[in-house]
C-alpha cells in the first residue's frame, strides 16, 4: 500500500507539472499570437506561389509572426491579400515594406518585412473596420516567375538558331575550317625556327633603330647648340642693320633720289672713258709704232 501511494503521489506530481508546462506554453502562444490586435494585411500584385498558411513572417531576418490567411482580394481580383499575425513588439512603421522571399531555391516561401526608420510614425489602419496595410514590393520569387516565360522563349529561340547553325552544310564548313586551322598550326610549328630567327632579326633591327634615334637626338642637340649662337648673331646683325637704316634714313633717301642720278652720269662717263682706253690699248697692241710716231699720212716722213 505504501508503494502504491508513493507511485500515485509521484504520478500526480508529474501530471500536474506537465499540465502546468502545457498551460504555460498555451498562454505564451496566446499572448504572442492572439491575432485580434496585431493583424496586418499585405496586397501582392503578382503570384504568391509557395506561400502557405502558417508560413513565417520575418522582420529583417527575425521571426515576428506567421501567415494567417491567403485569399484573392474581393475588391480587386488582380491582387492577393495576405493577412499576417505579428507579435505586439514588432516595430511596423509607415515606411515598412513587405516582400515574398524563398528559403533557398527549393525552400518554402515566407514574408520578409524591411524598412521602418525610427523617425517614421507607426502604421495604423485608414478605416475603422480595416486592418493596417503594409505596402508590398516586387520579390525575387515574383521576378523569377515573371522572367521564366521569357527565359524559356529565349532558350527556344536559341535552340532553333543552333539547329540552323549546326545543319549539314554548316557542319561541313566548320569541319573544313577546323582542318584548315590544323594545317595552319602545323605550318606555324614547322616554321617555328624561321619565325624565331625573324624575331631575333627584328629585335636587332629595333636596337639599331634605337641607336640611330639616339644619334639623331644627339645630332639635333648639337645642331641646336650650333645654330642658337648663329641665330643670335643673325638677330643682332638684322637689329644693327635696322638701327643703321633708321639712323641714315634721310641720307639714304637723298641718295636714292638725286644721288642715283649723279651716280648714273658718273657711270656713263666712266663707261665712255673705258671705251676710249680700250680703243687706245687696241691700237697700241695692233701697231705700237704707228701709234707712237704716226703712219706718215699726215705729212711726216721718217729720215
Amino acid at each position: 500500500m505504501e508503494t502504491q501511494a508513493r507511485y500515485l503521489t509521484v504520478g500526480t506530481f508529474v501530471l500536474i507539472l506537465l499540465l502546468g508546462a502545457l498551460g504555460f506554453v498555451l498562454w505564451m502562444g496566446k499572448k504572442e499570437f492572439s491575432g485580434t490586435d496585431n493583424l496586418y494585411d499585405i496586397y501582392f500584385q503578382g503570384s504568391v506561389t509557395g506561400l502557405k498558411l502558417g508560413a513565417q513572417v520575418l522582420y529583417r531576418g527575425v521571426p515576428v509572426g506567421s501567415v494567417k490567411s491567403i485569399v484573392i482580394d474581393p475588391k480587386n481580383i488582380e491582387q492577393i491579400r495576405v493577412r499576417i499575425n505579428l507579435v505586439p513588439s514588432t516595430p511596423i512603421r509607415k515606411d515598412t515594406e513587405a516582400s515574398l522571399e524563398m528559403q533557398g531555391i527549393t525552400g518554402i516561401a515566407f514574408v520578409q518585412l524591411t524598412g521602418g526608420s525610427p523617425g517614421s510614425p507607426p502604421l495604423t489602419a485608414i478605416l475603422k473596420d480595416d486592418y493596417p496595410v503594409i505596402p508590398s514590393k516586387p520579390s525575387k520569387i515574383e521576378e523569377i516567375f515573371e522572367a521564366a516565360p521569357k527565359l524559356l522563349q529565349n532558350l527556344n529561340k536559341l535552340s532553333q538558331d543552333l539547329d540552323l547553325i549546326l545543319n549539314t552544310s554548316n557542319t561541313q564548313n566548320l569541319a573544313s575550317i577546323l582542318e584548315n586551322l590544323k594545317i595552319l598550326t602545323q605550318t606555324f610549328a614547322n616554321k617555328a625556327h624561321t619565325i624565331d630567327q625573324f624575331l631575333e632579326n627584328a629585335d636587332t633591327a629595333f636596337k639599331e633603330i634605337s641607336e640611330t634615334s639616339k644619334s639623331f637626338r644627339s645630332f639635333a642637340q648639337t645642331l641646336q647648340d650650333e645654330l642658337l649662337p648663329l641665330s643670335q648673331s643673325a638677330h643682332d646683325f638684322f637689329q644693327e642693320s635696322r638701327d643703321f637704316l633708321n639712323q641714315n634714313k634721310i641720307p639714304l633717301q637723298t641718295f636714292l633720289t638725286s644721288g642715283l642720278y649723279e651716280f648714273s652720269n658718273v657711270m656713263s662717263e666712266f663707261r665712255i672713258t673705258l671705251e676710249s682706253i680700250n680703243r687706245v690699248s687696241t691700237s697700241l697692241e695692233r701697231d705700237p709704232w704707228a701709234f707712237i710716231f704716226g703712219t706718215g699720212d699726215d705729212g711726216y716722213v721718217l729720215n
